[in-house]
This record gives C-alpha cells, sequence and structure tokens, in this order.
C-alpha cells in the first residue's frame, strides 16, 4: 500500500448510510451493530466498555442534544455549500462554538485548515525543490512510494519509535484495533509525515492527533490535516514536537499564570502542594486533549481550535479546574494527582464546553501571559 483513499473516515461513512450515530448528541451512547458478534461501539467508534465514554449521561438529554446537532447539520451544510461567504465572520464562530455536527465535521475541519490550498502550494514547492513530478498522483502518494521503496527514509530511531506506537494509538477504537484499517493507514501518514519535516520526525503524541483524522477523513486528508495542525502560521502545533519542547513548556507557563488570575486560590492551593502544571497537564496541550478524554469534549475542543487558536485550550483547562476546585481545594498532592488520572472518565464534553464560554478570557490576557514567559528567559 501506496497513496492516499485508504478508508473515508469513519463519520463520513456514518454520514452516507447506515446507523444513525452520525447525528446523536454529545454525551456518551451506544451504537448497537446489526451483527450480534460485532461489540457495541459509542458514537466515535470506541468500543462501549472503553474507559473512553466518559460521563454516561441520561437518555432524556442525549435525545434533546441529537435532536439538536440534527437541525443544526442542515445549516452546516448550506454553510459548506457557500463557504466563502461565512469564512472569517461571526456567525461562523458562533456556530463552531456550539459544536459541528458530526456528519459534516471532517469537511469543515478541512476547509478551515485550508487542506485544499496548503495542498496546492506544498505541492508545488515540493517539486520545484526536489525535481519531482507529482502530475496525477500528489506528494502523498509519492511519500508513500518512497516508504515503499525504502528509500531516503529517516533514521532508523524515527522508524521504530511509530511502530512501538501504532499499537498504543486509540486501541480500544474499532479503527484502531490490531489487523484493522486504521493501523497502516496511521502508519503511512506519520512515516510521510517524518520525511517530510525530518526536523520534527516524529513525537509521542502525534499519533493520536493523526488517529483522530483518520477517523473523520481519509487519509490523504488526514496527512494535510496534520500538515495545517503542525505548520500553519496561526497556532501550530510544531513548536510542541520539536526537540526541547519550547512551545509545550510555553503552554504549560501560559496555563499556570492564567490559573492563577482566574482562580487564585487553586493556584495557591496548588503552589503550596508543590504541584506544576506538567505534572497533570502536559498531556492536554501535546494533543490538545486526544489521548485520554472522551471525544465529545475532545471534537469540540478541536471544531474551535482550528478558528482561535490556543485560547479555546486554556479555556478548557479553566473549565476543568473552574468545575472540581471545591473538591480539589481539600486535597493532598497524591489525591490530586489521582484525581487528575481518573478525571477524563468523570467528563461531560458538553457541560465543559458550556463552562468554558463563561470564563472571561481575552486574547490580550494569552498575550500577556506568553510574553512574561519569555521575559523569565524560559523560552
Amino acid at each position: 500500500g501506496g497513496g492516499g483513499g485508504g478508508g473515508r473516515g469513519r463519520a463520513a461513512m456514518q454520514a452516507s448510510g447506515s446507523d444513525d450515530a452520525s447525528s446523536a448528541g454529545g454525551g456518551s451512547s451506544v451504537v448497537r451493530s446489526s451483527d450480534p458478534s460485532t461489540p457495541r461501539t459509542d458514537r466515535y467508534g470506541f468500543y462501549a466498555d472503553s474507559t473512553r465514554a466518559g460521563m454516561r449521561v441520561s437518555e432524556s438529554l442525549l435525545r434533546k442534544r441529537k435532536a439538536k446537532e440534527a437541525e443544526r447539520q442542515g445549516k452546516w451544510v448550506h454553510m459548506l455549500r457557500h463557504w466563502d461567504a461565512f469564512a472569517d465572520t461571526p456567525k461562523l464562530k458562533q456556530r463552531l462554538r456550539k459544536g459541528v455536527p458530526d456528519a459534516v465535521r471532517g469537511q469543515v475541519w478541512s476547509r478551515l485548515a485550508g487542506v485544499a490550498e496548503l495542498r496546492a502550494a506544498r505541492e508545488a514547492a515540493y517539486a520545484s525543490e526536489h525535481s519531482v513530478d507529482l502530475a496525477g498522483r500528489g506528494l502523498y502518494s509519492h511519500l508513500c512510494e518512497m516508504l515503499q521503496d525504502r528509500r531516503d527514509l529517516p533514521d532508523e530511531d524515527v522508524f521504530g519509535t511509530i511502530e512501538r506506537d501504532i499499537d498504543r494509538t486509540f486501541p480500544q477504537h474499532e479503527m484502531f484495533r490490531q489487523d484493522s484499517v486504521g493501523q497502516p493507514a496511521l502508519r503511512r501518514v506519520l512515516h510521510s509525515y517524518s520525511i517530510l519535516d525530518p526536523e520534527v520526525g516524529y513525537c509521542q503524541g502525534m499519533g493520536f492527533i493523526t488517529g483522530l483524522f483518520l477517523i473523520y477523513v481519509d487519509e490523504e486528508t488526514s496527512f494535510w490535516l496534520l500538515v495545517a495542525a503542525l505548520q500553519r502560521e496561526s497556532a501550530p502545533l510544531r513548536g510542541l514536537y520539536l526537540p526541547g519542547m519550547a512551545g509545550a513548556q510555553q503552554c504549560l507557563a501560559v496555563s499556570r499564570t492564567l490559573l492563577h488570575e482566574h482562580l487564585p486560590r487553586l493556584h495557591r492551593h496548588f503552589e503550596e502542594q508543590g504541584l506544576h502544571p506538567s505534572m497533570y497537564a502536559s498531556q492536554w496541550f501535546l494533543t490538545l486533549f486526544t489521548v485520554n478524554y472522551p471525544f465529545d469534549l475532545v471534537v469540540r475542543v478541536w471544531d474551535v481550535f482550528w478558528a482561535e487558536g490556543w485560547k479555546v485550550v486554556y479555556r478548557v483547562a479553566l473549565a476543568l479546574f473552574k468545575m472540581h476546585q471545591r473538591e480539589l481545594l481539600g486535597m493532598e498532592f497524591e489525591e490530586t494527582m489521582n484525581f487528575f488520572r481518573n478525571l477524563p472518565e468523570q467528563v461531560d464534553g458538553t457541560e465543559v464546553m458550556d463552562v468554558a464560554w463563561t470564563i472571561k478570557l481575552r486574547t490580550r490576557q494569552v498575550e500577556d501571559a506568553v510574553r512574561l514567559f519569555e521575559s523569565e528567559g524560559l523560552a
């Protein structure tokens, strides 16, 4: 296997037919398969007994959310047809904050990331720089062919690290169990990116982000979403994964400053306990919650991140602190660490996002916190 197009992404397949999971509301629900031998999955493809399920919500609340999402879907289909009229408008921002219907999420992310434009520009630049004719096949197919022929590959360390992490990426998801379509696609996308960007190569965390994309779009589009996420001008993730991980240090420092400004009592308590954000929040920033939080939260964060950048990630972090401040204030170090380990299983994504939007966080505050980090000479 070379080129793109391996599988259209789970949500896209659901949108075009069979089960109704694509229009289910946020929160944890279970899709019943018609084949009794197939384990049941939630709407995102995780097995029903998975630890990724998040907090169970009542059937009546799920029905209400499902109806609201189905109603929004028509508006989104209209927006996608007339994208240029809606791009960069307050209406788009408002609708992104309410959540993109699952059935069109892959298309919306591709538009927000500018995949078509990015691909055209990068392919032209690559063809010119490397004197390669990409006509009729595209850069992704070319990189996959290089992988297949094992020519001009990055060092073996990168190769081996990716291989070790494949089985660790969403093992509780139907698409990424062993011998499934997801694993070979994940392998090809990650190896291809490591050839394209040898300075980054591969870093743990990139596999989960790529896996998320593969659930929503085809393999080739997933590759370009990964390129966009890491290399776009606004809020690129690349700094998180470069040697030294300066981007991750910055995110943790900014989150600490914002906690001090928004929830000073909790900040003081954490400082007294010797709790630094690196001890509990690294994965929040390295993968935008994708590693172990329920997808009803993860996808909502990504809906907004494409358009608004880091601010939504800090908002969600503050929302999690705010919602659990009372309990956390009564906990010692070990108890707090244990709380954060188990927190993903107690999260209802819709509720967290509702709280996040009540937090008055201005772009200026985030910028000031970044400047503070830089002035302290830690950059």
